[in-house]
């Protein structure tokens, strides 16, 4: 074999490993892709999902308890207004009859 022979073939062996080097470095990331597919679909089809189920059953557990909590107040409210009514009446009760009784002296100056 002459020395151009051996050049050509150690030129082509040099290629042929060169293509092997690329060849398994385009593997290795089309094995990287693929596993970031998966990971992905495995997100999209079932973190995702889970995570938006859980943001919603949060929300709709909150607003519940804003709305029980509202209730809560509006009851409060109305039974204050209740009390505030009974207390007016007795208080105009209680006037009435200390008027009717004598008990309370009318300032001439007012009449």
């Amino acid at each position: 074999m002459t020395q151009a022979q051996q050049q050509l073939v150690q030129d082509a062996t040099n290629k042929f490993l060169q293509a092997e080097g690329a060849a398994t470095a385009a593997q290795n990331t089309s094995q990287q892709a693929d596993a970031d597919v998966q990971a992905a679909k495995t997100f999209a089809t079932v973190t995702a999902p889970a995570q938006a189920r859980d943001l919603v059953q949060r929300a709709n557990d909150d607003y519940f308890a804003k709305l029980a909590n509202q209730q809560t107040l509006i009851q409060t409210a109305q039974q204050a207004q209740a009390a505030l009514s009974q207390a007016q009446i007795d208080l105009q009760a209680a006037v009435l009859a200390s008027l009717q009784t004598g008990a309370v002296e009318q300032n001439p100056n007012k009449l």
